[in-house]
């Protein structure tokens, strides 16, 4: 009895520091990538016409186009939550805000992406026998992240 609960009382243990490395490590991962990409830019102003001080509808940039500020958003095109599959592999396919890190985390693998300009992404990952927790984040220019999970079963019965 009491050499049960020692063994539960070590792999209680071990669980918590694995997954707390496995966070530290995902977290320098998304640091490294982001910063590691990010190189300072010249900026230059941007005019803009207001036609109205009132008007707190978008104004038109010099190009005669609208200006928005669009916020951060993450859609999972690509499977559906709770699918339930009879392969080792799939793809995840997505849309985000253009130019956003993904980071994909998995049955302890991460996959660090960059969406690109139309905001699209894709990364073919490994399932293992069983249910599998995807999660799925976005961190947009601005450092706005948003996160999703999917739920994707992969069955090795034969049928």
């Amino acid at each position: 009895m009491i050499s049960s609960t020692l063994n539960m009382l070590k792999e209680l243990f071990l669980a918590i520091l694995i997954g707390g490395i496995l966070g530290f490590t995902v977290t320098g991962g998304i640091w490294n990538f982001k910063h590691k990409k990010s190189s300072p830019k010249p900026t230059t102003p941007t005019p803009t016409i207001s036609l109205d001080n009132s008007n707190t509808s978008p104004s038109p940039n010099p190009t005669g186009q609208t200006t928005t500020k669009a916020s951060n958003f993450l859609d999972i095109n690509q499977p559906q939550d709770q699918t339930i599959i009879d392969q080792d592999t799939i793809k995840i396919k997505g849309q985000t805000t253009p130019l956003s890190q993904v980071v994909i985390l998995v049955n302890n693998q991460s996959f660090f992406i960059e969406a690109n300009q139309q905001g699209n992404f894709s990364q073919k990952i490994e399932l293992e026998g069983g249910a599998n927790l995807i999660q799925i984040s976005s961190i947009d220019p601005n450092d706005n992240q948003i996160d999703k999970e999917i739920l994707i079963t992969y069955s090795t019965a034969k049928i």
